[in-house]
């Protein structure tokens, strides 16, 4: 054998193993990818419960002074002119490429097929009318809504006119199907599943209820159920309303400008939109729950354990 016959014998040797090794991180990552998908798939796909005393709301008799009361809590939380719609009609409110797209059902549809107890489970619980969890929507905050907050949102959105149901459906990319297999995206109603008592905004002898729960059921979709801030979204924690007294935070809040005249993105959008209907009295109670203990009783609440 020459040498350069043996050299082309090792050389297809070593292709050989090379395509061996290479064919078979090829089917390691194939089975990865069926694992992740199929592992996704379950959690998509799994069914939740809930008692049917946790959906059931103390009846009160409705009138007109509540459904618009309903309308204004509903542009707070974002039911209408925020991830629903500008009427709450639906569509895609998240859409980041190779991730995910979300897309939120019409509101006023979904209520025309749907018992109050389908959209308590929904709106606290995560849960949908099949049992599958949601996804996207804060459950985890909106769960400290009371009994007359949810009924009055509800009843504004039985008053709305029933708009047609949206065709589009959401989307799970690679990678939130990663996150999803490796417990990093929570499916809501994993996230509710034993959730703390809820908090009562007229507390006697807790001067701050209210702003305890407006925080919890306005600020915690963005800012985490510890109110410390989320580094994925990113948003800061909240003790950084201590900056502002509080004539810069009613400014703040109603107009979407921070100190010093900036625009702060989300942040502006959500005031715009959203907390610029929020009373005077609930801004000064939120400014004060804030400002005095920057949202760190929240630290210990059972809800982080979610």
């Amino acid at each position: 054998m020459t040498i350069n016959s043996a050299l082309a014998h090792n050389m297809n040797r070593v292709l050989k193993w090379l395509g061996y090794g290479f064919g078979g991180l090829v089917g390691l990552v194939a089975i990865a990818v069926v694992a992740i998908y199929f592992r996704s798939e379950w959690v998509r796909s799994k069914t939740w419960e809930v008692p049917a005393a946790a959906v059931t709301m103390s009846s009160a008799a409705i009138d007109q002074a509540d459904v618009d009361e309903g309308r204004r809590l509903a542009q707070i939380f974002g039911c209408f002119n925020g991830c629903h719609g500008q009427r709450s009609d639906g569509g895609v409110f998240l859409d980041i490429p190779n991730v995910v797209k979300l897309v939120a059902p019409s509101l006023t549809h979904l209520a025309s097929t749907a018992e109050d107890a389908d959209l308590v489970r929904s709106i606290r619980f995560g849960i949908k009318q099949d049992g599958t969890t949601v996804w996207g929507m804060p459950s985890a905050a909106l769960y400290h809504l009371t009994d007359a907050q949810l009924a009055s949102i509800i009843a504004f959105i039985r008053s709305e006119p029933v708009g047609d149901p949206v065709e589009e459906r959401s989307a799970f990319r690679p990678l939130s199907r990663l996150g999803i297999a490796m417990g990093d995206f929570r499916p809501q109603a994993e996230s509710t599943s034993a959730m703390p008592e809820r908090l009562d905004p007229e507390q006697p002898g807790d001067p701050h209820a209210a702003g305890r729960q407006i925080a919890m059921t306005a600020c915690a979709e963005c800012h985490g159920l510890d109110l410390q801030g989320n580094p994925q979204f990113p948003s800061p924690a909240l003790g950084i309303v201590r900056a502002y007294d509080q004539d810069a935070f009613r400014h703040f809040i109603t107009t979407g400008e921070a100190l010093g005249g900036r625009d702060v993105g989300v942040m502006t959008q959500m005031a715009i939109r959203r907390f610029s209907v929020l009373h005077v009295e609930e801004v000064d109670q939120l400014h004060a729950y804030l400002s005095e203990t920057g949202g760190l009783d929240r630290m210990n609440s059972e809800s982080l354990d979610q």
